[in-house]
């Protein structure tokens, strides 16, 4: 008998996951809950820094006191590239920089997830905002959404703001491939 209730329990909890999935999947495809923009609007008006040339130092700055920084360098066929992992423990942000031929520098966000305000963003946007000022610095108009996406460029960086109760709980910032 035990072990039909333990097996009735389980099926339920699983019922239940996979309704809150499909509940998350409804909202994150409601109308007013994403954004498509050809250029990087979005992504000027949330960093404190540019894209033109990685610095470490500079970006450093930016970030909350403590934070560390690891990188690692790759040559695949000739073509040498660094990660630099900026980190906090529960935080982290990737990018891939080319900084050694001056005629085709660049470095662009690989990789995000940021659950701590370890990085100051612009425009008052932080972990814990709620989702009124989240909509009022994003220009969203409000919504019943518990997540935004908001995706732009030649590359489609994909923005998703992450609410509970109303609070952001975190960011994830991915570049697709």
């Amino acid at each position: 008998m035990k072990y039909l209730t333990l097996f009735i329990i389980v099926i339920a909890l699983g019922f239940l996951g996979f309704s809150s999935f499909q509940q998350q999947q409804k909202t994150q495809n409601r109308p007013g809950c994403s954004i498509v923009n050809s250029e990087m609007v979005f992504q000027k008006k949330f960093f404190p820094f540019d894209f033109s040339d990685y610095n470490t130092r500079k970006l450093l700055k930016y970030f909350k006191r403590g934070a560390k920084v690891d990188s690692i360098k790759k040559n695949i066929d000739g073509y040498i590239t660094t990660e630099f992992k900026f980190y906090d423990g529960l935080s982290s942000i990737i990018f891939f920089v080319k900084p050694y031929d001056k005629s085709d520098r660049y470095f662009y966000l690989q990789d995000s997830k940021i659950e701590t305000n370890f990085l100051q963003f612009k425009n008052g946007f932080k972990i814990g905002m709620s989702k009124s000022e989240f909509c009022k610095a994003a220009n969203f108009s409000i919504a019943i959404c518990d997540t935004f996406l908001i995706q732009e460029g030649k590359m489609a960086t994909n923005y998703y703001f992450i609410f509970k109760k109303d609070k952001l709980k975190n960011i994830r910032i991915q570049v697709s491939e």
